[in-house]
């Protein structure tokens, strides 16, 4: 990929080396972003001291996920039915002051999102042309692609249990963490039971 080769001449720059699996995480937890990764580079530089690897490990540790990233996450231990994982991850999430309505509605567009892939890809579209026809990266159509495959015939079950996560948050009747709760466990478990 280019813009991990951009990275690691720009670690070089700094002095370091940036190994490739460092490269690719530093990339997609900076959204592909030049200024962006240029940035955490300069920190991770720092953090690293006199140190010249700079490992994916520090990536994790210097370098904050981006709100994608969390719900990607949160997605990747859906698709793996990993209940326990995606209720670990969506406190974190919650706890880092993202408001309950904003993580339904990134959730709700990534099903939304991995849904289209998955038609995009089942007509015959190659993942480039995917990405371009959804205006996604090459990295998030990879998992959407993922996630799509794995919603397979479980999309209106997915799609019913976000509006029931949606209707709950909106009229009261449950508190928002516990209804976004009960959401990534019915999509864990294939929908609502």
């Amino acid at each position: 990929d280019g813009l991990q080769a951009w990275a690691v001449r720009e670690a070089e720059r700094l002095g370091k080396r940036l190994a490739p699996a460092a490269a690719s995480r530093l990339v997609e937890r900076c959204q592909e972003d030049r200024i962006l990764i240029r940035g955490e580079l300069e920190k991770l530089a720092c953090y690293t001291g006199e140190r010249t690897a700079i490992t994916p490990e520090d990536v994790l540790a210097v370098v904050p996920k981006s709100r994608e990233e969390s719900i990607f996450e949160i997605l990747d231990a859906v698709t793996d039915r990993d209940a326990g994982r995606a209720l670990m991850l969506l406190e974190e999430a919650l706890a880092r002051g993202e408001p309950p309505l904003s993580v339904l509605g990134l959730l709700a567009r990534h099903v939304r999102l991995a849904c289209y892939a998955a038609e995009l890809a089942a007509a015959g579209h190659s993942p480039d042309e995917v990405s371009r026809l959804l205006s996604q990266k090459p990295w998030a159509v990879r998992r959407l692609l993922r996630h799509g495959a794995a919603i397979g015939q479980a999309v209106p079950a997915a799609f019913q249990a976000l509006l029931e996560a949606d209707l709950a948050i909106k009229n009261g009747s449950q508190q928002p963490g516990l209804a976004l709760a009960a959401l990534c466990v019915k999509l864990a478990m294939g929908g609502p039971r």
